[in-house]
């Protein structure tokens, strides 16, 4: 018999040999749980010898990463020591792996060199980075080589960019309105320049072709909505391009023929100067080929373009880099109309286009980065039209922009500032008759701005489920002594592995120009306050569906009384849904779907009510697909369809018999829409890989099912009839290039 005693002793010896073996059994587990080490190093181009941003690193068979900084540098923290393959990964590279990495407890160093791809699968991406979610605001990424092989797009960057939720254009040209926006309320910095004109032909609603070189192109990133505080003085949406390094180590060129221009590349180390240029030409030649051949007397119109693009990068130390880039563009038209009553007689337009930026990058510490840019723009433009109508503009400005950027573990904090100084002399003479929807313009204004920004925001990791972007910019204009300060709040939270929210809110300001001001010097920036909720999930890796609502209410717009004066007494919204789905497929093929339901007034310029925005579109849907089906072959298809957007037709007519000529008599504003538009363009592209050069050939087929998508009404001359304009027939391109 056991007493109470025996039983005690034999429960409590009985407990403490539990115990005892739970702690030797649970203590390797534990110590190895708090062994772990961290991962870091710099990508870099073999090529150009540059770091390489945006990089997926992987530890595989874990969900462990990151993605490299603007230097290049990445640093995966918490790390359980063992041994792994870490994987390196972007668009434009091949992949590479480095198996039986070791990782010890402490600090492990692991560089990689990444190797540019002759030809990948282009695709766009929707997040960023490699997280699931991000709250930084970015709508895109497009990929290095997408924009050169991308279908129906020209080789256009603008056009690539149309087919992304919430953006309308109109129809065949290059311009973007995104969420109810106009096109000079969207931010274009091209190697950190702000860009004020970047379209070919900006005149009567054209700017059919952007001026950038798509074959130069390396980095393309579009902010559709809740952009962060460093980007300021727009209210609609942000468009980052940035040029190619050229390589370091050896020399290389390229030259491309189409049916529509042709081009040259030429890419050399400058090895005296731990450095590299790079130079290229562009011209169109549309405008030869008519003038010397028995089509001449068919066109009236004889459009040129003349493109020159430069960048050269200096190493000038480890930590310090130096870029000078250049953009000149040239370009000229010549019409003769005779056709309509009412826009008879010579068309012509001149402009020149020249940008010149210099900008040092410097790692000030590990963990403290600087970026100085300072540039020049100047455009000149002149238009004379049919009707005595005059449009000419002269622009020159100077900016200095200066941005620090602290990047820490779970904190990227960005702040700095931007003086910009703006000369501008503009005269405009539009008759009601031959202006684009009877919006009858008369203006003349000759000044000068000087506008100081300040700006902080920060990027914070709060925990691993939850992300957010907070920042705030300020922005004084002297002139009118106008202070504008800007919240911004952008918040991504994790419902799980497969789904995120996203939510922003943001005040976002526009200054007005800088003959506006000569004008009327108390004009305030017009303002746009917007919000916006988003989900995305990741259904796999192959396939990403988003959903967002946004609403935009604009204040302070500025408007014109019969007496040409200006003022803020204009107001807007733009309200809408934007569904996205991208499919990318080990198999070679990949592509996207987006849909956008909208609704855009505004009482801005001319026009006294709320009315339809002229380029509110309440449907639009863009549907891309690409499929790599062979070694050396890739087809695609784009196919686009948009609401009519809105034009002002004519209520009635009168006859002045003392200048024996009739004048139209507009009816309510935008109160009518022109023909639903709809676009299928196709390309095939077969790569040859040949002993000293490779070469891509491609056919085109552009509006393939030859839609008449009307752009514009030409009346007869009592205003009772009118007859379609149209832009792009079906037009079949094939083109070249070679890379040597």
């Amino acid at each position: 018999m056991v007493d109470g005693n025996s039983e005690n002793n034999v429960f409590n010896g009985s407990r403490l040999f539990l115990v005892f073996v739970f702690v030797i059994v649970s203590t390797p587990a534990l110590h190895a749980q708090q062994k772990k080490g961290s991962l870091e190093g710099t990508v870099i181009d073999k090529n150009t010898r540059q770091p390489l941003e945006l990089v997926n690193v992987l530890i595989e068979g874990t969900t462990i990463g990151a993605a490299s900084d603007s230097e290049g540098r990445y640093d995966i923290h918490n790390i359980p020591v063992g041994v792994y393959t870490v994987r390196f990964s972007i668009i434009g590279f091949k992949k590479r792996r480095f198996s039986n990495t070791q990782v010890r407890s402490g600090k492990n160093v692991l560089d990689a060199v990444l190797e540019d791809s002759s030809l990948q699968v282009p695709e766009v991406l929707v997040t960023p980075k490699s997280e699931r979610y991000d709250a930084s605001g970015i709508s895109a990424r497009l990929a290095k080589d997408m924009v050169a092989s991308a279908p129906g797009s020209a080789q256009d960057i603008f056009w690539v960019v149309q087919t992304l939720p919430g953006i309308t254009s109109d129809g065949d040209n290059s311009k973007l309105y995104v969420r109810g926006g106009s096109p000079d309320e969207n931010l274009v910095l091209f190697d950190g320049a702000t860009i004020g004109n970047p379209f070919h032909f900006d005149f009567m609603g054209g700017g059919f072709w952007s001026i950038f070189n798509s074959r130069l192109v390396d980095k393309v990133e579009f902010y559709g909505g809740g952009f962060p505080a460093r980007y300021g003085d727009r209210i609609s949406s942000v468009l980052v391009i940035e040029n190619r390094t050229a390589d370091f180590e050896k020399s290389k060129g390229e030259v491309s023929v189409s049916m529509s221009d042709a081009g040259g590349i030429l890419e050399t180390p400058l090895s005296f100067a731990n450095g590299s240029a790079l130079f290229a030409v562009r011209r169109s030649y549309l405008d030869l080929l008519l003038k010397y051949t028995d089509l001449a007397g068919q066109y009236d119109v004889l459009p040129y373009f003349f493109d020159i693009n430069s960048k050269l990068d200096f190493n000038i130390s480890q930590d310090h880099k130096l870029t000078i880039s250049g953009l000149f563009s040239n370009e000229r038209m010549y019409a003769y109309f005779d056709e309509s009553p009412h826009y008879t007689g010579t068309f012509s337009w001149k402009s020149i286009n020249a940008v010149a930026t210099a900008r040092l990058r410097s790692i000030l510490s590990d963990f403290f980065l600087s970026d100085f840019i300072l540039s020049w723009s100047a455009v000149d433009r002149s238009s004379r039209q049919p009707g005595d109508g005059i449009e000419d503009a002269t622009d020159k400005g100077l900016s200095i922009k200066q941005d620090f950027a602290t990047i820490l573990p779970s904190l990227e904090l960005h702040f700095g500032a931007w003086l910009a100084w703006e000369q501008q002399q503009v005269e405009i003479n539009l008759p009601k008759e031959t202006a684009i929807n009877f919006d009858e313009m008369k203006l003349r204004g000759d000044g000068a701005s000087f506008k100081p920004s300040l700006y902080v925001d920060g990027k914070w990791n709060i925990s691993s489920s939850l992300l957010a972007t907070m920042g705030v910019r300020y922005d004084y204009v002297a002139k009118s002594k106008e202070n504008a300060l800007a919240p911004r709040l952008n918040i991504a939270y994790a419902w799980n592995d497969h789904m995120s929210l996203s939510a922003d809110y943001g005040w976002y300001y526009q200054s007005p120009k800088a003959y506006e001001l000569a004008v009327n010097n108390n004009l305030r920036s017009k303002k746009a306050e917007s919000y916006g909720l988003g989900i995305k999930h990741h259904i796999s890796d192959e396939i990403v569906v988003s959903l967002e609502v946004y609403n935009k209410n604009l204040s302070q717009l500025i408007t014109i009384d019969s007496l040409w004066n200006l003022s803020n007494d204009g107001i807007g919204y733009s309200r809408g849904a934007e569904f996205y789905i991208q499919l990318r497929s080990p198999s070679g093929f990949s592509g996207w779907l987006s849909y956008t339901y909208s609704v855009s007034k505004r009482k801005e310029g001319t026009n006294a009510d709320l009315h339809y925005f002229d380029f509110d579109r309440p449907h639009l849907l863009s549907l891309v697909a690409n499929y790599h089906f062979a070694e050396h072959w890739q087809a695609g298809a784009r196919f686009r369809y948009g609401t009519g957007k809105p034009y002002t037709p004519v209520a009635s007519a009168f006859y002045n018999p003392t200048v024996g000529h009739w004048f139209p008599i507009p009816s309510e504003h935008n109160s009518a829409r022109f023909e639903d538009y709809s676009r299928l363009d196709v390309r095939i592209t077969r790569h040859f890989q040949l002993e000293k050069f490779d070469m891509d050939v491609y056919l085109e087929l552009l509006n393939s099912y030859n839609r008449k998508n009307p752009i514009h009404y030409m009346w007869n001359e009592t205003y009772s009839d009118k007859d379609p304009v149209t832009a792009f027939p079906f037009l079949p391109v094939l083109g070249v290039s070679a890379r040597f």
